[in-house]
């Protein structure tokens, strides 16, 4: 019948909270680390925060501040600044535990309001390789499940194998 016809757009993404954690190694070179920054400010910028309540966080091991007080924001400038500032410093050794992660979980799940929740974890050794208690890692996997919060882990050895990122 040739009318117009109007369209009606979903609503709007529901809010999100999002912590990159770099859960490195002192092995993690300078050049590796500013590498990671650099994709990691790239592909967050991709995500269009939304200043009425989305909130991202950055935590890491050369961060003396512990994950579980990691600061949130939805500032672009200041997630710049605290993706810099985590990766700028090489990591202590021993620093890189998977206590952190269970306080970046906690911190995320403390978020309030958010429909959407997720932990990238970017890690320059195997997670079953850390020295932690026997139990430690099903904790947060149990953690994570029960506050409904998404866990993506990036592997720099096995990414580096496959191709998937450049040395």
């Amino acid at each position: 019948d040739e009318r117009p016809v109007t369209l009606a757009w979903a609503p709007q993404r529901p809010r999100m909270t999002v912590m990159v954690g770099f859960l490195l190694t002192p092995s993690a070179s300078e050049p590796v680390r500013r590498a990671l920054a650099q994709a990691v400010k790239e592909r967050l910028a991709g995500l269009e925060l939304r200043s009425d309540g989305d909130a991202v966080a950055v935590a890491g091991t050369s961060n003396p501040l512990p994950w579980s007080q990691a600061t949130f924001t939805s500032s672009a400038e200041d997630l710049t600044l605290l993706i810099d500032r985590t990766l700028q410093a090489p990591p202590p050794e021993g620093a890189a535990s998977l206590r952190e992660v269970e306080g970046g979980l906690r911190a995320v799940a403390g978020q309030p309001g958010q429909r959407i929740r997720v932990l990238l974890l970017v890690t320059n050794q195997p997670l079953g390789g850390l020295t932690t208690p026997a139990g430690e890692l099903e904790a947060i996997r149990t953690l994570a499940e029960a506050q409904r919060i998404q866990v993506g882990v990036l592997n720099l050895p096995a990414a580096v194998a496959d191709g998937g990122i450049s040395q």
